[in-house]
């Protein structure tokens, strides 16, 4: 536990006018003032919920990379199956995840294009998808893989058309806020960020090392 106080909060978009700047402070400073006086966490089960940066950190850091179709088809990735294969067609998350890319998405806005040149499937925005116009696409729809990238080299090798790199994600999910989940767990542990690293031992396995800073909450904390 620090002896100094501190929290921060974060958001993004295109449009300044989108940002409140005045809010992000408000929690940030609301954060710093519950870290002032932290409570013990005892071990055992809880329920996690993470905020939206930190979900943005998980799905950027350990997705998108796993969607590199050479990647699945070499069995390097979370979504490759045992024995050969990927698992495009089976359910990999809960039917209340729906995961998709559109460069036209009012909200997050991608490129139009997308991104490197040449290498040889690298995975997210990495690999020679680079100069293929971008388009709406699903990964994951109500839990279920539906597509993976293939870029320029790795479509060469297996015969197929190559598919753009994500230049955004939009996740769609529950219509819950954070505070109405908070209301609704007893126990309950609230990572503010996270910072993974993948188990590279294990690739094929959804296994991660996360660091969380985490703020222990009951109904009336939020």
């Amino acid at each position: 536990m620090t002896a100094r106080p501190s929290g921060w909060a974060e958001d993004s978009s295109f449009r300044i006018k989108d940002i409140d700047a005045v809010g992000l402070a408000a929690t940030a400073l609301r954060k710093a003032r519950q870290s002032a006086k932290p409570r013990r966490l005892d071990p055992g089960d809880y329920t996690v919920i993470f905020e939206p940066a930190a979900v943005a950190d998980l799905i950027g850091f350990n997705i998108a990379g796993a969607l590199s179709a050479r990647a699945v088809e070499e069995g390097r990735s979370y979504f490759s199956k045992q024995g050969g294969g990927s698992m495009v067609g089976e359910k990999v998350f809960h039917e209340s995840v729906t995961m998709k890319s559109d460069p036209l998405d009012k909200r997050r806005p991608g490129s139009p294009w997308g991104f490197g040149g040449g290498g040889v499937g690298g995975g997210f925005n990495g690999g020679g998808e680079g100069g293929l116009a971008s388009a709406p696409i699903t990964w994951v729809e109500n839990g279920v893989l539906k597509n993976l990238i293939y870029d320029r080299y790795w479509a060469k090798q297996v015969g197929r058309e190559p598919t753009p790199g994500a230049g955004n994600f939009v996740l769609e999910g529950g219509q819950e806020t954070l505070a109405s989940l908070i209301a609704s767990t007893e126990r309950v542990s609230i990572p503010l960020a996270a910072r993974c690293l993948s188990r590279t031992d294990q690739p094929n396995s959804a296994a991660a090392i996360c660091v969380a800073h985490t703020l222990a909450s009951g109904h009336n904390d939020i």
